[in-house]
């Protein structure tokens, strides 16, 4: 059974960054893939699904497995799209309350207001960096602890989640 696995970059970085690199490093043989996605979440959805949905037709016949994965604003995007799709997702550092989060970035309100809060199931699992300066995880590590959703805690990185602390996360779906 091939991957097939879409990554979510997160504000400001691009389908092109080093994870994506990583993971089609890492997993040659399988689909990886990643979209652009527009900071407002009614268009990203809508335009980021008829992506999926393209790539998904062009393997319409195999068996594979799918797994999203984001980073920071794009975890609550990948959240979102697995959500809808039904299948698992890896989110790194997300962003729990975009509405919030992406204020400081002079993002119209218009455009916040339409960001719910993270969607968070069991079909999960967290990559958080214990010194992350960019996103406070205090509220996420209780909602998670609460709901007995797994974890794990990187104590080296920060809220990029770069090389060698990204490993982890492909040896995560290599498992």
């Amino acid at each position: 059974m091939k991957k097939f696995i879409v990554y979510f970059h997160g504000y400001a970085s691009s389908p092109n960054s080093d994870k994506v690199t990583q993971l089609k490093s890492a997993y040659p043989d399988d689909y990886i893939y990643s979209f652009s996605s527009n900071i407002d979440p009614d268009i990203a959805i809508k335009e980021v699904g008829n992506n999926i949905d393209l790539a998904l037709l062009d393997h319409i016949n195999e068996d594979i497995n799918i797994t999203f994965i984001g980073t920071s604003l794009g975890a609550w995007l990948a959240a979102k799209m697995a959500d809808l799709y039904g299948v698992k997702s890896i989110l790194i550092n997300p962003s729990l309350y975009p509405a919030k989060s992406l204020k400081k970035y002079n993002i119209s309100d218009n455009i916040c207001d339409k960001y719910t809060p993270l969607i968070i199931t069991e079909n999960s699992t967290f990559f958080l960096a214990k010194y992350d300066e960019v996103i406070n995880h205090d509220e996420l590590i209780s909602i998670l602890d609460s709901k007995n959703i797994k974890y794990y805690i990187n104590e080296e990185t920060t809220h990029r989640y770069n090389g060698k602390s990204f490993d982890e996360v492909i040896l995560t779906i290599r498992n």
